[in-house]
């Protein structure tokens, strides 16, 4: 932050997109490398977060855009601490979109699908996850990480409530009356 502040640089909109995600049962895992990988997908995108934001509130305008990820939306076997950690990384965000919405601040999660392969074991996956294959698969296909991979390719969590019926609303309501009731004024 002192080298933008240093060159006049006004952080407008932060992109907090570095993160990495480990494969394998937990059981198996370095310890260190799962520290790190909580390290960056989440302590660092607050840290960032946080370094970044007050200039954003001075000015009363700014985006936070957080890369998360489907995994954040249920448990991901094999993957157990990147789907927390991409778990972690929406809650954040919605969070900090209540917090920082009546401030001019927009904050987004990202929450792309795993990319699709043409092979025939990840086309059995995908059926698999929308309930018409056999129960075996490969783990090595990343589709088999994201149940809705075969009907989504990306998704945007915007965080913002387009008129009319929205699934989000009921969320947004828990998250405003969390706010209130934990001393928000909002």
């Amino acid at each position: 932050m002192s080298r933008t502040d240093a060159a006049g640089i006004a952080v407008d909109v932060l992109v907090n997109n570095a993160g990495f995600g480990t494969h394998g049962d937990l059981i198996d895992a370095d310890p260190q490398r799962l520290a790190d990988e909580i390290q960056l997908n989440c302590a660092t995108l607050v840290d960032l977060t946080a370094r970044y934001l007050p200039g954003m509130r001075s000015r009363g305008r700014g985006t936070v855009v957080n890369i998360a990820s489907t995994a954040g939306f249920q448990p991901v076997p094999h993957m157990a601490v990147y789907g927390a950690t991409k778990a972690f990384v929406l809650s954040f965000s919605e969070a900090l979109w209540a917090e920082e919405k009546p401030h001019g601040i927009r904050v987004l999660a990202v929450c792309r699908a795993p990319p699709t392969r043409s092979s025939s074991t990840s086309q059995a996956n995908r059926r698999h996850w929308a309930g018409s294959a056999p129960r075996a698969r490969s783990s090595s296909a990343p589709s088999a990480n994201c149940p809705a991979a075969s009907r989504v390719s990306s998704t945007a969590c915007s965080m913002r409530s387009p008129p009319g019926p929205h699934p989000g609303h009921p969320r947004r309501l828990l998250i405003t009356v969390t706010g209130r009731l934990m001393g928000g004024g909002n």
